[in-house]
């Protein structure tokens, strides 16, 4: 088996340490970027409380005037919770549904509308768009 020359060991060092370096940045910005999710979540937490408040009962956007971004103010009840349906829930749905003798599509629909009822949020979120793209 061949032996690594002095330069293999040394271009194998450089890489190492250009390894570590890259590696110790990435640690140092995943830090700063949990730090700043951190920041946003309560601020969040700060924009829903006061959009709790009676006087803005009907403001469902908010410009920001420093970069000409929008935050969507989604309320309780307005926006449904990605769902996914039982089999026990499911057997629920289709004995109501066929207590009633109906077709294929109106089965769907009654499932759908089922489901939906019960996984509407209810709970504040506010998205935020910049040039039209959804952060």
């Amino acid at each position: 088996m061949a032996q690594p020359t002095p330069e293999d060991i040394a271009n194998l060092r450089e890489c190492v340490r250009d390894y570590a370096e890259a590696d110790n940045q990435l640690r140092e910005l995943n830090s700063q970027v949990y730090s700043k999710r951190d920041e946003r979540s309560a601020a969040e937490d700060r924009i829903i409380e006061l959009m709790k408040l009676p006087q803005f009962a009907s403001v469902n956007e908010l410009a920001v005037s420093t970069d000409g971004s929008k935050i969507k103010i989604e309320r309780p009840g307005t926006r449904n919770v990605p769902w996914s349906l039982s089999q026990y829930r499911l057997l629920q749905l289709l004995k109501t549904f066929f207590a009633n003798d109906q077709t294929a599509e109106a089965c769907f629909r009654h499932i759908s509308d089922g489901v939906k009822q019960c996984h509407k949020r209810d709970t504040f979120a506010i998205k935020r768009t910049v040039r039209g793209v959804e952060e």
